[in-house]
């Protein structure tokens, strides 16, 4: 017989029942679905998985997440992906001090037409 998995209840039976119902994505409500199955009736990974449709380790993990931090367990980034962001302003001239150029210099090398 393996190991009983048991989520701890961060919210109570009835948010979390509503956050299946409010689920934007279909792993989203999987992941509440396998949260709900841990606290209403805790077995074991494998018999949680097979009820909810899922792997032993999607609910191992889903348990993982959110036992330390609760819901906010969920929020993360995802899988790798392109991140867009602008450097800090002050990096940049960092990196202008590195290489003794100056802000101008910098810009007039960059749009004067040739």
């Amino acid at each position: 017989m393996g190991q009983v998995t048991q989520a701890f209840p961060h919210v109570d039976l009835e948010t979390v029942k509503q956050k299946v119902k409010l689920a934007s994505s279909h792993w989203e409500k999987q992941k509440w679905l396998v949260i709900y199955n841990a606290i209403a009736d805790p077995r074991t990974a494998s018999e949680i998985a097979l009820h909810v449709g899922v792997s032993k380790g999607f609910v191992r993990k889903v348990i993982q997440q959110y036992n330390p931090q609760g819901e906010s367990g969920f929020s993360t980034s995802g899988k790798g992906g392109r991140r867009n962001s602008y450097l800090p302003v002050d990096i940049i001239f960092g990196a202008f001090l590195k290489m003794e150029i100056s802000a101008m210099d910098f810009l007039t090398m960059t749009f004067t037409p040739r």
